[in-house]
Parts: C-alpha cells; structure tokens; sequence
C-alpha cells in the first residue's frame, strides 16, 4: 500500500465522521502536537482552529452557528492537551 492510498483512505474515513467528531478530532490532534512544546499554547491553538473551522461552516449556505460543535472543540482541546501533559510528565521522567 502507497503513502497515496494510504492518505486517500484516511481521508475518506475521516470525511465520514460525524462533524462533532471531527471538531473533536481535529482539535485533539492540534492541541496534543502543540502542546508537547506548549500545552497552554497547544489549547489555545486548537480552539483558534475549532472556531475558524465553526465560522467556516456558518457561512456555507444553509448552515448556522453551532455551540455544541464549540463544545465539542472544547472537549478535543481539554483532552488533546491533557494528553500532551502526561507525554511531557512521562518524558520528563525518563530523561
């Protein structure tokens, strides 16, 4: 299997997630690889990333804001960056 079929299955696959998971997602994923240098900086960029993402899909047409999406962007930051916390916790005990 080819790093292009490879990517093209991840993408579809994610493309079929609901959008609270993908908000979710996308926020844990950004604020864990932020947040390894910086956990308050990895938090902050995932939200940044989750509200554009939110005002992104008010504007297509026929959609609208979406508070839940916002706390589904809340809950992948907390997680992503509480992640990010215990990886530097584990790492700092082991150099």
């Amino acid at each position: 299997m080819g790093f292009k079929s490879l990517f093209n299955r991840l993408k579809t696959s994610f493309c079929n997630l609901s959008d609270k998971k993908q908000h979710f997602l996308v926020c844990l994923i950004s604020s864990f690889c932020v947040g390894v240098m910086d956990p308050f900086a990895g938090f902050m960029v995932a939200m940044g990333l989750g509200f554009g993402k939110e005002f992104g899909d008010s504007r297509a047409l026929g959609n609208r804001w979406d508070w839940n999406d916002v706390l589904a962007d809340f809950a992948g930051s907390v997680a992503g960056t509480a992640v990010s916390v215990l990886f530097r916790f584990l790492l700092g005990l082991l150099l």
